[in-house]
């Protein structure tokens, strides 16, 4: 398989986008979908945070009501609590990996629609004990009419001030809760590419290094402590091994064998830059945040290789 791409940064995305939702159709197209089952699992474009996929209480919506959203069918309630003892909300969890602390700051998109009778308020709502006591994050956000607006400005205003922070290993489960109104219909838009965004930041316990390979033709890249095939760019170029999660860069053609004892390596940002020759990566699978291909060379990547946060070509 050949993988080829781009990113900038580090481990750590400081005041930027974690994780994305789309909610789109399988199509692409602007049409509604239903059943009991919400969007994809969102794609981690941030190094340290996973989440699930949306789901929604209720019962199943229509295609056509509200039009173009993921929709579904609530009793009417009077206030936030009923609600939520009804199961009148969407939901998800975020999970900080072992080794990071996760902050969300802020929230985009979350575009909502109602039926012209359907509930008139929502609220984001975080629960840090496993899913038993809810915090409501920002404000309520009046639904005043069957077309999509975004409730994120609400929502965010208190997480801009003191973010959900997640320590390494721990998940938040997180309610969209509605109610009001004399009719039960509400739905979140599905026509764009990120119809739900978390923004914030993931930072690695262990700071994160930028790396050189300075290794040859035919050797290994794992995390053995003995195995000194990279350079700390950071640190006067010492020899140093590969720790999961840091920055690299290889420039030289040659083959490389990745050998993580079966379960491949993780990095953070990859960048292929040789100016010649062929460069091949074997042996396990790699998963980086991102891939970069520079340089007038080929790259070629075999394995089931990860590039969630993108891939770049610009040169090769």
């Amino acid at each position: 398989m050949l993988f080829l791409i781009f990113a900038a940064g580090g481990a750590s995305v400081p005041a930027a986008d974690l994780l994305r939702w789309d909610l789109s159709a399988p199509t692409g197209t602007n049409t509604a979908t239903t059943g009991t089952t919400g969007g994809p699992v969102p794609a981690a474009v941030a190094l340290g945070i996973s989440g699930s996929s949306l789901t929604g209480g209720g019962s199943a919506g229509n295609s056509n009501s509200p039009a173009g959203t993921w929709n579904r069918t609530f009793t009417v309630t009077e206030n936030h609590t009923m609600s939520q003892e009804a199961g009148n909300f969407f939901r998800f969890t975020t999970t900080a990996a072992v080794g990071f602390t996760v902050s969300i700051s802020g929230v985009t998109g979350m575009n909502l629609a109602r039926t012209s009778v359907g509930p008139t308020t929502a609220g984001l709502f975080f629960s840090t004990d496993g899913g038993t006591t809810f915090t409501q994050t920002g404000t309520d956000f009046a639904l005043v009419n069957t077309s999509l607006n975004s409730a994120a400005a609400a929502f965010s205003t208190t997480m801009a001030v003191t973010p959900v922070v997640i320590a390494g290993g721990q998940t938040v489960h997180w309610r969209l809760v509605v109610f009001g109104g004399s009719g039960n219909r509400l739905g979140i838009g599905n026509g764009g590419t990120a119809d739900i965004v978390l923004t914030g930041t993931s930072v690695p316990d262990v700071a994160v290094r930028n790396l050189l390979w300075t290794g040859t033709g035919g050797q290994t890249w794992n995390t053995v402590p003995g195995n000194l095939n990279w350079a700390d760019t950071g640190n006067t170029n010492a020899p140093v091994p590969f720790r999961t999660d840091d920055n690299v860069t290889i420039n030289v053609p040659g083959t490389i064998t990745i050998d993580g004892g079966g379960v491949g390596v993780t990095a953070g940002n990859v960048v292929v830059g040789n100016p010649s020759g062929t460069l091949n990566l074997l042996g396990d699978s790699l998963t980086a945040l991102t891939l970069t291909k520079t340089g007038a060379g080929i790259a070629s990547f075999r394995g089931n290789n990860s590039f969630p946060g993108g891939t770049n070509l610009t040169g090769g």
